[in-house]
């Protein structure tokens, strides 16, 4: 398995990110929605994007709080997704938004990210694919 850098998970190429919310498809479970696009590549790689709105939170540190939350829920659990995007030969962009106004604990982030990662895992394994 390949060691992965920080910069390399993120999604931050402004061509990217417009690409993800022009075509990407959507998943709402309260508070966290999630944009997501999968691309042909051979080592099922992931780009991931964490948003939480200014206008709900105006003290950076809230906001922070939340990102760092969310990140590490998904880092504890991606290997799930990873596993998926291998066997299909897949990569994935993802934006994780937040959309509460309310700062809810971490377990209930972990849990709300897992049950994410689990419904993008399902529609990865019923994506059929075709070698080119």
């Amino acid at each position: 398995m390949r060691l992965f850098h920080r910069k390399n998970n993120r999604l931050y190429i402004e061509r990217e990110i417009e690409t993800l919310f022009r075509d990407g498809l959507s998943h709402f479970i309260y508070p966290i929605k999630i944009l997501y696009l999968t691309y042909p590549i051979k080592d099922g790689d992931y780009k991931v994007l964490i948003s939480v709105s200014k206008r709900n939170f105006k003290r950076a540190v809230d906001r922070n709080l939340i990102k760092r939350r969310t990140k590490e829920a998904f880092r504890k659990n991606s290997f799930h997704l990873k596993n998926s995007l291998e066997e299909k030969e897949l990569g994935i962009y993802i934006a994780f938004i937040y959309v509460s106004k309310v700062i809810i604990d971490y377990k209930a982030i972990e849990d709300l990210v897992i049950k994410q990662i689990l419904y993008l895992t399902n529609r990865i394994e019923g994506i059929e694919h075709t070698k080119v």
